[in-house]
């Protein structure tokens, strides 16, 4: 399934394993922060989905100073 938070994770656990046996350390830290990066992907796909299925039953309600934030853990 697109969007599969359990995907990611076993891509973030694979990630992990290169980075013990990288021959570098600059190899290694990439692997990290890629692990990171597919941790980070499979929470936004949960969250997605709660809020989608909170948004299909109509619960979901959102105030008037409500503002969108965008993770970005880089700051890019």
């Amino acid at each position: 399934m697109p969007g599969d938070a359990n995907e990611c994770r076993d891509n973030a656990k694979r990630c992990l394993e290169f980075a013990q046996t990288a021959r570098t350390e600059a190899y290694r830290e990439s692997f990290e922060r890629l692990a990171q990066r597919w941790l980070v992907l499979a929470t936004d796909f949960e969250v997605a989905k709660v809020l989608l299925e909170k948004w299909g039953s109509g619960t979901i309600t959102f105030s008037d100073d409500f503002v969108p934030r965008v993770h970005n853990p880089s700051g890019r």
